[in-house]
């Protein structure tokens, strides 16, 4: 990011899914005031609390439960969060303690906060709370509008305006020579969802 913040000029530069659990979020926040001033602004923090089991284990760091990833992840984005704002932080909560910590220079420009998924009740309400931008994984337009309705109604609960948290819908897209070749590649990403599972 730091590379490609330097090089460009216009286009917005961030995370995607940027994992709590392998980055201590104190050095997070530095991270990215950082990039703020490299990239003259241009910067964005798509904040997650990962769910690939095998990311930890070919690292060796805890998978914990999910709420525990969760739980977690709420106390990092809040330090930086603050580090993004105040001269000093002292911050003791369940996972981080953190004493007179100095997040120097502040970014140039509020950093916009990304978050997902809807399909997490913890993850829901602290979308409402705490993001700029709501974004979905990949689906069709009617799974895409259950999850913004399942936004919708926490905004509701939580008094928050709807149209205050941006959407994003997250796409992907599959080249193929031709339909031969397309099949084959279909029947190969099925061979691999053994992989792409997380267990707690």
């Amino acid at each position: 990011m730091a590379a490609f913040a330097a090089l460009t000029k216009r286009i917005n530069i961030g995370s995607i899914h940027l994992a709590n659990n392998f980055r201590h979020p104190a050095l997070v926040a530095k991270y990215f005031s950082t990039l703020s001033h490299i990239s003259n602004g241009r910067i964005i923090l798509f904040y997650d609390y990962a769910w690939r089991e095998s990311e930890f284990r070919q690292t060796g760091i805890s998978f914990e439960k999910t709420n525990k990833r969760v739980s977690r992840m709420i106390e990092g984005l809040n330090i930086i969060k603050k580090s993004f704002k105040e001269k000093k932080i002292n911050f003791s909560g369940k996972y981080y303690k953190i004493k007179n910590f100095i997040c120097n220079p502040k970014p140039l420009k509020k950093i916009p906060i990304w978050l997902g998924e809807s399909d997490n009740k913890f993850m829901v309400k602290e979308i409402v709370k705490n993001a700029d931008v709501f974004n979905s994984m990949p689906c069709n337009i009617n799974v895409f509008k259950k999850k913004i309705d399942v936004i919708k109604k926490e905004c509701n609960r939580q008094k928050k305006k709807f149209n205050k948290i941006e959407k994003s819908l997250e796409t992907q897209i599959l080249i193929a020579k031709n339909d031969e070749d397309l099949k084959k590649k279909i029947v190969n990403i099925k061979k691999l969802k053994i992989y792409n599972k997380s267990y707690d």
